[in-house]
């Protein structure tokens, strides 16, 4: 059986570059 999971990504038009996704990212890839 397969294993997926999912890729952060990040929308450019909403970012403003304050680096609290990076807080969340569990796989530090922010």
């Amino acid at each position: 059986m397969p294993v997926e999971l999912q890729v952060p990504r990040v929308l450019e038009e909403r970012c403003d570059h304050c680096g609290e996704c990076a807080r969340f990212c569990q796989f530090n890839a922010l």
